[in-house]
């Protein structure tokens, strides 16, 4: 296994070093654009938030905390994991081929080929607003506790990712369904899931576990014990629904692979 993560390194390295050899200012273009990108997002945060004292017992930046821990472990996991998102087009026209001839793992080679450095633009902004909205609330967070469930949480938005890619290998096209749940489905977690009815928390909370990313860690963190029997155990919570989602990561893969037939083309 060791061999294979530091075979999966020189690959990530590799590619790494032929994007920024061959693209060079591009990266940083992109890492600028995206700070702005997100920055707009807070700012349309503060001035929807002005509107109300609170949101369902939520301070401006108790809300900012919110969305930061999300937009943290996404950026992480599509640093990773974001090329599963046109795992449709590698299917539909061959070229996932040339992950299957190599002597390494497809996973491992397929990340190691495919990071995206774009993201550290998400990472740097949420990073330094996670920061600052920490000051802002005057609480003192439990940094060890605070990394356990970002780690929990990226596992889940890996797994959010990778399983509609791994349908794939059946159905071909799939992008859309993933388009859904990290495009549109996400924005459901940008505020407090108390806010919407029953069955959409349930949804978020059983169905696709996007509560447990960004919710529950938070009000773990600024203490919002609403006397619930599994506060306590909230950050264990949080890691094993992230622990459990890569193992449905790693179901649907091998089942995705069994049934992948080339196209030939």
């Amino acid at each position: 296994m060791l061999w294979f993560l530091k075979l999966c390194f020189i690959f990530m390295k590799m590619s790494t070093k032929g994007m920024f050899s061959y693209y060079k200012w591009t990266y940083l273009a992109v890492y600028v654009s995206h700070l702005f990108q997100y920055a707009s997002v807070y700012i349309v945060i503060w001035a929807t938030m002005r509107m109300f004292d609170m949101l369902e017992g939520f301070t401006v930046y108790q809300i900012v905390f919110l969305y930061s821990l999300d937009l943290l472990s996404y950026s992480i996991a599509q640093f990773l994991f974001q090329r599963f998102w046109w795992m449709d087009d590698l299917v539909s026209d061959g070229t996932f081929d040339e992950y299957l001839t190599r002597p390494i793992s497809p996973f491992l080679l397929f990340i190691g080929k495919n990071t995206q450095f774009g993201y550290l633009g998400h990472m740097t902004i949420s990073a330094v607003v996670l920061g600052i909205s920490i000051i802002q609330m005057d609480i003192v967070v439990n940094i060890g506790m605070l990394l356990v469930m970002v780690l929990g949480a990226v596992m889940i938005q890996a797994a959010i990712t990778i399983v509609p890619a791994c349908l794939a290998f059946v159905f071909i096209k799939t992008d859309q369904l993933s388009y859904m749940l990290l495009g549109s489905f996400r924005e459901y977690i940008m505020y407090p899931i108390t806010i919407y009815p029953s069955f959409i928390r349930l949804a978020l909370t059983v169905v696709v576990p996007m509560a447990f990313i960004n919710y529950f860690p938070a009000i773990y963190l600024m203490g919002k014990d609403s006397g619930g029997v599994f506060f306590g155990y909230i950050p264990v919570i949080v890691v094993f629904v992230g622990i459990l989602a890569a193992g449905v990561c790693v179901l649907f893969w091998k089942l995705g692979l069994r049934s992948y037939k080339s196209s030939g083309s």
